[in-house]
């Protein structure tokens, strides 16, 4: 009987805290607002399907002595990898309480990739953590520089921009960990999350000044044993790690037309204040071979038997950059039952000596959930 009481008092106790944490939800969603412009709906929870499309586009540059590596080729050479990955479709659920809640998706067409997403949210703010991964193996490559004549050496050199397919061996991994949170100024009257989670309902057209923080790392990784040629016109660097701390402010603004229908948009430029990155270099058999004075035959040494090894690790601090954070929504209420479809984009870049790049990330999401 002790026994069964014991057990009775915890799960009273642990239904009690749950409780607390709930009412204290309840009283952040609730706080301040005008009931004539937002609206708490009766029922806490929420049950989202969603939908979601997405595309990256990673471009990158590196700048390097090309006399030294190609016969003939005058001066610099300018070789430019751009990976953009196919339209990836992916499905998911997201569950939550008022807002709070936590989402899986998964792709089921185009290229591999997994999203995980956290959220947090009351009247005055809102934030998001999104965990990000893909690969991308094939993708097209630029080199620009100039040739000389071999037959008369007092000629002008002529210059040459190729763009050719490039087909790796070993896919280009690339992870992204993107932390956004908005501060409303006017959060009486103007709901973000009406828009975005649909925990509450925007009743009347209204807008607000909103700030934001963003905290942006990303991982590109192309260092296998395969891609040692990539690596060497990369100047020698096969992996990138940059980590970015932006802050700015903006306007949003949330369109009311008619009962139900909610149309929403924000824009928002911001300063990245820290912008660090951090290199990876590489030699290889396949350096080696390139850099010598002896002219080698393209199957001398196979792609199979091509060996990288980490020379160094490098870390720097880059210049501010501007970048602007936008989006929009729309989003329709009726009964306990909402869909929302909404639209982001996303811009980071980094720049290490003769090597830059910047990666582009449009998504846009369909969601149909019901308030339980």
């Amino acid at each position: 009987m002790l026994s069964v009481a014991a057990q009775a008092q915890t799960v009273r106790g642990s239904m009690g805290f749950i409780g607390k944490v709930g009412h204290w939800i309840d009283d952040m969603t609730g706080e301040g607002i005008d009931s004539c412009y937002i609206e708490v709906p009766v029922r806490p929870w929420q049950v989202i399907a969603k939908g979601y499309a997405n595309q990256s586009d990673l471009h990158m540059e590196s700048v390097f002595d090309g006399s030294q590596m190609f016969q003939g080729v005058v001066g610099d050479v300018t070789v430019e990898p751009r990976i953009r990955t196919a339209v990836t479709t992916s499905v998911g659920l997201w569950v939550g309480y008022r807002g709070w809640g936590i989402g899986y998706s998964a792709s089921i067409a185009g290229d591999k990739g997994v999203d995980w997403d956290l959220e947090s949210t009351s009247t005055h703010y809102y934030a998001k953590l999104r965990l990000h991964s893909f690969e991308g193996g094939d993708f097209k490559t630029r080199q620009r520089g100039y040739l000389a004549d071999p037959e008369d050496e007092a000629a002008t050199p002529e210059p040459f921009d190729i763009v050719q397919p490039l087909y790796l061996s070993s896919p280009v991994k690339i992870k992204t960990q993107l932390f956004e949170a908005v501060y409303i100024f006017n959060s009486s009257r103007f709901s973000y999350t009406a828009a975005y989670d649909q925990s509450v309902i925007q009743r009347r057209s209204a807008g607000s000044p909103v700030a934001g923080l963003r905290y942006f790392h990303s991982d590109y990784d192309y260092a296998h044993d395969s891609n040692a040629d990539l690596i060497l016109n990369m100047n020698d660097i096969g992996r990138i790690n940059t980590w970015q701390v932006s802050i700015g402010g903006g306007y949003a603004y949330n369109w009311v037309p008619f009962k139900g229908l909610l149309v929403s948009a924000l824009a928002m430029p911001m300063v990245t204040a820290y912008n660090h990155i951090k290199t990876y270099s590489y030699d290889s058999n396949y350096r080696q071979m390139a850099l010598d004075e002896v002219v080698h035959s393209d199957d001398e040494l196979p792609r199979e038997d091509y060996r990288i090894t980490l020379m160094d690790t490098d870390s720097r601090n880059s210049r501010i950059t501007l970048n602007v954070n936008s989006r929009v929504s729309l989003t329709y209420n009726w009964s306990d039952w909402f869909v929302s479809v909404n639209g982001n984009f996303y811009h980071s870049r980094y720049h290490y000596k003769n090597n830059r790049g910047q990666l582009n990330e449009w998504s846009a999401m369909l969601r149909f959930g019901v308030r339980l």
